[in-house]
């Protein structure tokens, strides 16, 4: 091979390497766009564009045409996995998947999950796992902290919550364990915090915005003397905001607590149950999510009602784990002799997310 073959062939090759990747066919409101389509969400087509910095969300009823150069793998709640290049949106709210728009499968944008290219879906045992268990997610907390000085002390806590969501119902389980220890040096080490929460609850959607929950709560606590608490409750509610970023609803219902304190010392009454639970979005990802409930007796609705209320602010660090900060608060107003009737407790730790 002569000199001049060789340094054609070097400078073809050098030229590959160094030639960006093809854009996407993207017009938007009849512009066109540089850049590829990196993810499918339900709120629109993530694009890494090719004249800037980080990606842009682009909606679905301003995309005018679209074709993709590599094929993706959409997933959505109707049609499950859906493998082909995006070709088109149709009307603003219908995805195009296939090789054209006239024999592609037409997939509703308000069922899709988090979608990317079959490349990457396929190389990603993660991704493979979110698809089969789509309408199920999750995390897992686990906060511990210690101090070392002259009073010792030492707090432990973990807990789960995992919830599936399919319209019309809704599942949430999750539980939590809290342990805090004190050691002074004129006293022996005591225990300050042994509890023990679990929660299970249901709900069914009666109209979009309106649904019927049921729910069962159970709680143990060694330093409150009890030993059971069991909180049974049940009735409508209200979804006053309900989308990706922002969540709030409220439900009002009837319930019965029923208490079973060491000595024995049992305590039950009916009561009414107001309940609140929402989802705020904030800056770079992160979430504040808060639960809280009040539940007066109905016979003694003045002095007789219990409050519990949960906060959590959450940062996430990597696609499955997050930092995470929260506060719980509990308040029995008829507690056993010699206990407080307020708990307030502080967490700071990690989350896997799932």
């Amino acid at each position: 091979m002569s000199h001049r073959a060789t340094a054609l062939s070097l400078a073809v090759v050098l030229l590959g390497f160094s030639a960006p990747l093809l854009a996407d066919e993207i017009v938007v409101d009849g512009k066109p766009m540089s850049g590829k389509v990196v993810k499918v969400t339900k709120g629109g087509l993530e694009v890494e564009t090719t004249y800037g910095k980080g990606n842009v969300l682009v909606p679905y009823d301003k995309v005018t045409t679209l074709h993709t150069d590599e094929p993706f793998m959409v997933i959505s709640g109707d049609e499950g996995e859906v493998t082909g290049k995006l070709v088109g949106v149709r009307g603003g709210n219908i995805l195009l998947v296939g090789e054209d728009p006239e024999t592609a499968s037409a997939v509703a944008v308000d069922s899709l999950f988090d979608s990317v290219t079959q490349k990457k879906f396929d190389e990603s045992g993660l991704l493979r796992l979110k698809s089969r268990l789509r309408y199920w997610k999750g995390h897992y907390d686990l906060a511990f902290a210690a101090t070392d000085a002259t009073d010792d002390s030492l707090s432990f806590s973990t807990g789960f919550e995992i919830e599936r969501r399919k319209t019309p119902t809704r599942f949430l389980a999750s539980g939590n364990y809290r342990l805090a220890t004190n050691d002074s040096p004129n006293k022996p080490e005591s225990t300050t915090q042994n509890e023990l929460l679990g929660l299970l609850r249901g709900e069914y959607d009666l109209t979009p915005r309106f649904y019927a929950f049921t729910s069962i709560g159970a709680e143990y606590d060694e330093v409150e003397d009890l030993s059971l608490r069991l909180t049974p409750r049940a009735g409508p509610g209200v979804r006053i905001f309900d989308s990706d970023k922002y969540k709030w609803s409220v439900d009002v219902g009837g319930g019965y607590v029923y208490e079973n304190y060491f000595g024995p010392h049992e305590n039950r009454y009916a009561a009414i149950v107001f309940g609140t639970e929402g989802l705020v979005t904030l800056l770079w990802g992160s979430t504040l999510t808060f639960r809280g409930d009040y539940s007066p007796a109905v016979d003694d609705w003045a002095n007789t009602y219990l409050i519990n209320a949960k906060a959590d602010l959450a940062f996430p660090m990597t696609e499955w784990l997050s930092f995470k900060t929260g506060v719980v608060e509990q308040y029995n107003s008829t507690p056993p002799a010699n206990t407080h009737k307020n708990s307030l407790t502080g967490t700071a730790g990690i989350a896997l997310v799932f």
